[in-house]
Order: structure tokens, then sequence, then C-alpha cells
């Protein structure tokens, strides 16, 4: 019973937390929000989540508890830190909050557990790591996405250049071309001023 109560708990754990990255992938692919913005509202519900957390964590002794709430809060920490506002920044932070998860993860996993709850912690640490994931495919994304943008206006600025030489020749070929018969008219004037001149 209590397994069958178990395995219902999880496959519940496991739908909410598809629905979730789905939505992610669907929001950040819509564009409806930056990518920027949906990493801080990712951190702000699992920083929540864990604030929840620490509270229900039980375990067998009050030292591993003790334990794995430090973590807990060392996990907090890096979730705070300041809003990653481009890809240099989110990886930066992926980095520490990544590694904060993964000695949080080794804590619930070595120490003895009381309740169901940690195996909830561990599921929704395994789900922050796939919604971070998929906020770096979308990074890598737009960045790839920019690349092509700037490689079409380079393209773009290269064709209106070389018709702007184009022309800028043609305006040349003219000017050298009325430059020679202006020159051959005052020429011919000369002579016949010249002319003018002599005879009288």
């Amino acid at each position: 019973m209590a397994n069958e109560k178990s395995g219902e708990k999880f496959a519940t754990l496991l739908r909410k937390a598809a629905t979730g990255i789905e939505n992610l992938q669907v929001q950040l692919s819509l564009g409806e929000a930056e990518a920027a913005d949906k990493y801080e509202e990712v951190k702000k519900k699992f920083n929540s989540f864990l604030h929840n957390a620490k509270a229900k964590i039980g375990t067998q002794s009050r030292r591993a508890a003790n334990d794995l709430r430090a973590e807990v809060d060392e996990l907090q920490v890096q979730l705070s830190l300041g809003k990653a506002d481009s890809r240099d920044k989110f990886e930066e932070q992926k980095k520490k909050i990544s590694k904060s998860m993964d000695k949080l993860e080794r804590k619930i996993k070595s120490a003895e557990k009381a309740s169901g709850f940690e195996e909830e912690l561990l599921h929704e640490i395994e789900t922050m790591r796939i919604k971070l994931e998929v906020i770096r495919i979308h990074y890598a994304l737009g960045q790839m996405e920019a690349l092509e943008e700037f490689e079409n206006k380079k393209h773009d600025l290269s064709e209106m250049l070389a018709k702007t030489k184009a022309k800028v020749a043609v305006k040349k070929e003219e000017f050298a071309k009325k430059r020679q018969r202006r020159y051959a008219e005052i020429r011919e004037s000369y002579k016949h001023l010249k002319k003018a001149f002599v005879k009288a």
C-alpha cells in the first residue's frame, strides 16, 4: 500500500515537472518571455520551494537535518544572486547553482531518510536542472539567431556598398566625360578668342 502511494506520488511529481518544463519551452519559443526574465522566474519559484522545504526536512538525526538545511541555505544563496542579464552571467550562475544542487543531492542521498519529502526535493532538483538546460538552449538559439541576423545585415550592407561603389564609378565616369567636354570647349573658346585678338 505504501509503495503504491509512493508510486502515485512519484507519477504526479513527474507529470507536474513535465508540464512545467513544457510550459517553459512554449513560453520561450513563443517569445512571451525573454530568457533572462524566465530564468529569474524559475529561480524565484525554486527558491520559494526550498524555503518551504527546510521546514519539512526530516531525518533520523538532528545533525543530518541541520546539514541538509545548511546545504539548502547555500543553494538559496546561489539562487538569490543578482539578475543574469547576459548569457555569460547566466552561465556563471548556472554553474554555481548546479554545484550547490550537486552538494545538496549528495547530502540527501547520504542522509538517513525519515520522511518521503527528501525524494520530492531530489525530484525538484532534477526538474530545476532540466529547466536550466532549456533556458541555456534558448540563450544559445538566441545567440545563433543574433549571429544569423548579423550575417544577414552584413550581407545587405555589402550589397548596398557594392551598389554605391558602382554608382560612384558611373558618376565618376560621367564627370570625367563632362570635364573633358568642358575642357575641349574651353580650349576651343580660347582658340577663337586668340584668333579674334590676332585679327584685331
